[in-house]
């Protein structure tokens, strides 16, 4: 092992070979992480999408951070809710949906075709 470290030069840290090494011990042999203590994220339930959802709405060219403050959660909770719960993207600052529907569509086209004449 130790001339496999030599020749490819990538040193593991003293606590990663200490707990391979007590992994090794305890016959642990996977190499999946244990299961994770804590409590589970609750930034992402409904009560805060809907907040966020209602920003959005009332003022669509707000910062994540403006929003954190206001919802009193963190910026990267908010960011999550706007991009994997939502699906909204920021577009020339202004927060829009990703995914349209047929009427949005519809009265893009319309908008787009109305100010091309």
């Amino acid at each position: 092992m130790i001339n496999f470290w030599k020749k490819n030069s990538m040193n593991p840290f003293k606590s990663d070979c200490v707990r391979w090494y007590q992994r090794v011990n305890e016959e642990r042999l996977s190499l999946k992480d244990d299961p994770q203590v804590g409590r589970p994220r609750s930034s992402t339930d409904d009560v805060h999408i809907h907040q966020i959802r209602q920003l959005i709405e009332a003022e669509p060219k707000q910062s994540v951070r403006i929003r954190a403050v206001a919802t009193e959660i963190s910026r990267e909770s908010v960011r999550r809710i706007l991009v994997e719960v939502l699906g909204l993207r920021k577009v020339c600052s202004v927060w829009i949906s990703h995914l349209l529907s047929k009427a949005n569509m519809d009265s893009r086209v319309y908008v787009l075709k109305k100010s091309s004449r």
